[in-house]
């Protein structure tokens, strides 16, 4: 049974002739078009995060502002208001 096998391997290892050159340029082909990719959607993902941020900064910036801006007129008008409590004479 183990003679068997081993002369079944020893085939086999003899069948194999390795890698040919054509099968060894499409692997380097495969290999580049993959490498591309990746680096395409890193620069592509890279790209829109920078962006995002200075759109999330911009955003930030309007909202202090805009609370600013209402803190500011809410304090003058609160100075400036003068309620009167007495009720109508009617």
């Amino acid at each position: 049974m183990m003679a068997r096998l081993h002369r079944r391997l020893a085939a086999a290892r003899a069948a194999d002739e390795g890698v040919t050159l054509i099968e060894l340029m499409v692997a380097a082909f495969l290999s580049t078009l993959i490498l591309v990719a990746m680096c395409t959607m890193f620069v592509v993902v890279a790209r829109q995060t920078v962006a995002s941020q200075g759109v999330r900064l911009s955003t930030a910036d309007a909202s202090n502002i805009v609370n600013v801006i209402s803190t500011t007129i809410r304090s003058v008008r609160a100075r400036h208001c003068v309620v009167d409590r007495r009720p109508d004479r009617g």
